[in-house]
């Protein structure tokens, strides 16, 4: 699941295999392959996998490609099994220093639903 978070554009989610759920504000939005939806810009979401994998296409305006990738890869890896919790970890701060260039806030740890 990617931790909540909110930036200043829309942004779209196309599945290409699998399935996802999508949390707006509190709402699910369940979409698997062939499905898309656009998050409305300042809102914040959150996604979560339903299969054992999925792909999907994440598109939004980007103020740097290369930071936003870094984005997209550092929230898709599987959490690690740890004692520690999200903030003790450094990952909330690694996460929002590598979220900062393009307008993105993190706003709560993965599994976090508003």
């Amino acid at each position: 699941m990617t931790p909540l978070h909110v930036h200043p554009e829309e942004e779209v989610v196309y599945v290409v295999e699998g399935a996802l759920t999508l949390f707006v504000n509190d709402e699910p939005v369940r979409l698997v392959a062939g499905d898309s939806f656009a998050a409305p810009p300042g809102i914040p979401h959150t996604l979560a996998v339903e299969s054992r994998e999925v792909r999907y296409l994440s598109a939004t305006v980007a103020r740097s490609a290369a930071r936003y990738e870094d984005f997209l890869r550092a929230v898709a890896l599987p959490a690690e099994g740890s004692s520690l919790s999200w903030q003790e970890s450094g990952d909330a701060s690694r996460l929002a220093a590598i979220a900062a260039p393009n307008g993105i806030d993190v706003l709560g740890a993965p599994g976090t639903v508003v």
